[in-house]
């Protein structure tokens, strides 16, 4: 007689014991995005202190959130984001910025990013946060469409030349 078990994934808040695993995670996106789209990335910063005081503030801090992809022990992605101050020529004072998310190649494309998009718009409601903006590498296409189809539209357009 055979067993399985077939282990769900799902979305829970960020504890400081995921610390490690959601630096190794943003280590891989960095990679990613430095082979696919931008060479200028530090692929060591994830791992550095500043690295670990960025997702240590986005766990623990008030201003931050961090939410966890879980299936049984493992994580297999992440989204942090915090607070943000917006320029000083706006009239949005409560915004957030969705900073960082990942997903391990295997588990995207199955509604995996949206249960943690979803638990970062609670948190956005939860703060009182009436705007919400993400930056993603102009090259990332894939990306791109993701927050197309969740509402968010251009708005600015940052153009950078080497020297």
């Amino acid at each position: 007689m055979y067993s399985s078990l077939i282990l769900e994934i799902i979305v829970r808040e960020a504890l400081i014991d995921d610390l490690k695993s959601i630096q190794l995670l943003n280590k891989k996106l960095f990679e990613g995005e430095f082979d696919k789209y931008d060479d200028t990335i530090n692929v060591d910063w994830p791992l550095s202190k500043e690295g670990e005081k960025f997702y240590e503030e986005r766990i623990s801090g008030s201003e931050g959130c961090a939410f966890v992809l879980v299936k049984g022990e493992e994580i297999i992605g992440y989204l942090v984001g915090s607070l943000s101050k917006d320029e000083f020529y706006r009239n949005v004072k409560e915004i957030a910025e969705l900073d960082e998310m990942y997903i391990l190649e295997e588990y995207r494309n199955g509604g995996h990013g949206s249960l943690l998009y979803s638990k970062s718009l609670e948190w956005c409601k939860e703060k009182g946060v009436k705007r919400l903006k993400v930056l993603v590498t102009a090259k990332n296409k894939q990306a791109i469409n993701f927050y197309k189809k969740k509402g968010f539209d251009d708005y600015n357009v940052t153009l950078e030349r080497d020297v």
